[in-house]
């Protein structure tokens, strides 16, 4: 039986162990608060922003501000030629390296690493699953790059994944070996989603204003007029829809199509005209005249599209000026009428030239005849 003393031993161990047992799950409790203010930091920071520097500048920082990651890169994959380049590092030399985004696209001087497959990052692309390498001097699937000024001991690859398919991959480094273990696989995978969510909606936001970039500079600088007419109001007309109409674009916002319309014109399609401003026309083409700014009456050919504008039915349309066409077309056909004219005079002088030579002939002779 065991003595008081004993027991109260007993319960000072029991007591020990409780305490220790309440102090690991205090600090796992905290090391997961801490994981999910990382991950509410990257969730903060990326939420607005839409340009790809700064997103990965923005990774960047947190990462290494926030794990025991001491390096930590972005690279992405290059599908034509299967291999991975490096588009975000940091660098303890020159605090961190950012590719130009234009260089993403062009692909124009940028560093290109290992292919799928190779070293740490091309496998965990390949396989989809994380990489581990404890100690670099012992694994053959660490490429070493001669170029780098970075001491690296262990190295942590984990593939960039969105809809289950491999954009790139992050790898995280540090100079001592055996510095990354189960916990930070997991962390690191879960915050890989956020990465790979946050790099590609930024590519694609970059694309786009890539392409709008371009079209704006061709519809900007178009010689025919582009409008996009919506309920029969203007709510966008380039310069040379302005030119030709005489109205800037604010004056224009507030002007109907229909009322520019010259109503007195009997070959006026206005049926195809009210198809165009409710949105319901399809690659119809038709001519319809309009009064300028001076009421000058001005000659259009309109191409018109149905659109979906800010959620409504809308058209976009193209119209080429043909007042100086249509004037060069009639000054054409007044000089060819006036040719045909002059051909014809020319004609009846000739045949009266003829008739008036055999006249004036025989008139000579009659009086040569009399004066015998």
């Amino acid at each position: 039986m065991k003595t008081p003393e004993d027991q109260i031993r007993q319960l000072e161990k029991e007591n020990e162990l409780l305490q220790q047992q309440l102090q690991e799950a205090t600090g796992r409790f905290e090391e997961k608060i801490f994981e999910l203010s990382i991950v509410r930091e990257f969730g903060l920071s990326l939420f607005h922003i839409t340009d790809f520097e700064r997103t990965c500048q923005t990774i960047l920082k947190i990462i290494i501000k926030n794990t025991l990651a001491q390096n930590c890169s972005l690279m992405l994959i290059d599908f034509d030629r299967q291999q991975l380049f490096l588009v975000a590092a940091t660098d303890p030399m020159n605090g961190m390296y950012v590719v130009e985004t234009r260089k993403v696209f062009s692909r124009e001087g940028i560093r290109y690493g290992c292919q799928l497959g190779q070293g740490a990052a091309g496998e965990a692309v390949l396989s989809k699953a994380p990489v581990l390498i404890n100690d670099v001097d012992r694994s053959s699937s660490f490429v070493h790059d001669a170029t780098t000024r970075v001491a690296i001991g262990s190295v942590l690859s984990i593939p960039l994944l969105v809809e289950n398919e491999a954009i790139g991959a992050l790898n995280l480094s540090h100079r001592e070996k055996n510095m990354f273990g189960g916990d930070d696989i997991n962390f690191f995978s879960i915050l890989s989603n956020f990465i790979a969510l946050s790099i590609h909606s930024a590519i694609n936001h970059e694309k786009l204003r890539y392409s709008e970039e371009k079209y704006r500079a061709l519809v900007e600088n178009a010689n025919d007029g582009i409008a996009i007419i919506q309920d029969g109001m203007h709510l966008y007309v380039n310069p040379a829809y302005q030119r030709i109409i005489g109205y800037d674009a604010r004056q224009l916002a507030s002007i109907p199509f229909g009322s520019l319309v010259d109503t007195s014109n009997p070959q006026t399609d206005f049926h195809r005209i009210q198809e165009m401003l409710t949105g319901r026309s399809s690659n119809q083409q038709f001519k319809v005249r309009l009064m300028d700014s001076r009421d000058k009456r001005v000659e259009l050919e309109i191409t018109a599209s149905a659109i979906t504008y800010n959620g409504k039915d809308a058209s976009i349309i193209s119209a080429r000026d043909l007042t100086a066409r249509l004037e060069l077309e009639r000054q054409l056909l007044h000089a060819q009428k006036m040719e045909a004219i002059g051909t014809l005079a020319g004609g009846i002088a000739h045949d009266f030239r003829n008739i008036l030579q055999s006249v004036i002939s025989f008139s000579e002779l009659l009086l040569v005849n009399k004066d015998e």
